[in-house]
């Protein structure tokens, strides 16, 4: 049975308001990953915003655990690290340092009891100096990345042009503008640049694919009176969580179970959030360039597109809250498919695990892969009546290609290990 996911102590969840279960972590680096990930949900952290605050968190950590042991290649920080500087402490001072700068000034208490005991638990294990050179490295590690990634472009002016009123445009819902489009022009983590893996577009509105995407979504994901099934409905609820926390659970449970090693986990963070955060990135450089229209604009309006085949229905309205950008591709696809790739090069495509969303009432679900978990989250798009198939079947591929490039690049064993 895989653990279910826990706050690392009882002050984590006093401090940033969040209830959790009282299972404990394995290492700092599970720790203070759940940490990031209780703080994410304290503050109500949109996924685009999300991303690139646990990359940054995560690479951090794993340039502060490797630049001791140098099991790996580093990701940005390649000073030496001071003689035996421990590990631990290191871990625990990268993360907060990037915490306590990228999160609001409210949960600044919280961290610090959560660092303070920390580090008080490692004292009691290690010698003083060396806990203390761990936490001097952390420290210069944590502000290397965060001086680099001051540049990147967060949060930027803006993109231009987000859409219109023409047909298979996107339309803001109540005339707000289309959230955090800075995240298409961000400096990726590994990418060359942010339209590195954008796809050819959605489907002609004219052409057959978009008529038969336009009645998937129409017939499933419509509020009432769709064909949707008990099950596909719980599925769409599922996934509505902020898809960074929802993967980095998984994470953790399968490295509870797996009993993975400090450095181990270190890179397994790293990797899984830089991937998710050029998938965001990815996903956002196409949705402003393509500006393709919603199902609750394109439906209600199909006697405008074209095509004999699409029929509109003025009053259809989607089972979800559409969110404020545009449809094509999906965010969910490009961000649970590079996870998944991520997850299965490390522990194997053909691992089964239980896993919990953050939207109540919903019991836990388990599948037997990484893949199928990001095939579910795919379909809740479509159950949900806020994508059509052709969206979240292209950003998984931008997830997949993403997933890929960081694997084959970043942090790769500097002696012959196998992955």
């Amino acid at each position: 049975m895989v653990l279910r996911l826990a706050a690392p102590t009882t002050i984590v969840a006093l401090a940033l308001g969040v209830l959790t279960p009282s299972v404990s972590a394995a290492d700092e680096v599970t720790d203070w990953n759940q940490v990031l990930v209780s703080a994410l949900t304290a503050t109500n952290t949109s996924p685009q915003n999300a991303g690139r605050i646990a990359a940054i968190t995560q690479a951090a950590v794993f340039d502060a655990v490797n630049g001791i042991d140098r099991r790996y290649a580093p990701y940005f920080v390649t000073d030496d690290a001071p003689h035996r500087a421990s590990r631990r402490a290191a871990a625990v001072q990268a993360a907060y340092v990037v915490l306590r700068t990228l999160f609001p000034a409210t949960q600044a208490p919280g961290l610090e009891r959560q660092r303070d005991a920390s580090i008080a638990a490692i004292r009691s294990d290690e010698r003083s100096e060396s806990v203390d050179r761990g936490i001097e490295w952390g420290q210069f590690v944590a502000n290397e990345l965060l001086a680099e990634r001051s540049t990147d472009g967060f949060p930027a002016g803006g993109v231009p042009d987000p859409g219109g009123d023409a047909v298979g445009q996107w339309r803001p819902e109540a005339g707000l503008p289309a959230v955090t489009p800075w995240l298409a022009v961000l400096t990726p983590f590994a990418m060359p640049t942010p339209d590195h893996f954008r796809p050819d577009g959605p489907p002609a509105l004219t052409s057959d694919a978009y008529a038969r995407d336009f009645e998937e979504t129409k017939t499933l994901g419509r509020a009432t009176g769709s064909l949707r099934s008990a099950e596909q409905t719980v599925i769409a609820f599922f996934w509505t969580d902020n898809t960074i926390s929802h993967w980095n659970r998984i994470a953790v449970s399968i490295a509870l179970e797996q009993r993975t090693t400090l450095s181990e986990n270190a890179r397994l963070f790293a990797l899984l959030n830089i991937a998710m955060a050029d998938a965001g990135i990815a996903v956002w450089d196409a949705k402003f360039q393509y500006k393709f229209w919603r199902p609750f604009t394109a439906i209600p309006l199909a006697g405008t597109d074209g095509n004999d085949s699409t029929v509109a229905d003025p009053g259809w309205t989607s089972l979800l809250s559409t969110p404020n950008h545009q449809e094509y591709p999906s965010g969910h696809g490009g961000l649970s498919g590079a996870a998944a790739r991520v997850l299965a090069r490390i522990f194997g495509n053909r691992t089964t695990f239980t896993h919990r969303t953050d939207t109540s009432p919903f019991a836990p679900r388990t599948h037997r892969s990484f893949s199928a978990a990001a095939d579910e989250a795919n379909n809740s798009r479509i159950y949900g009546g806020i994508h059509f198939r052709s969206a979240v079947r292209d950003g998984r591929t931008i997830g997949d290609n993403v997933g890929r490039l960081v694997m084959d690049t970043l942090m790769l064993p500097v002696h012959d290990e196998h992955d």
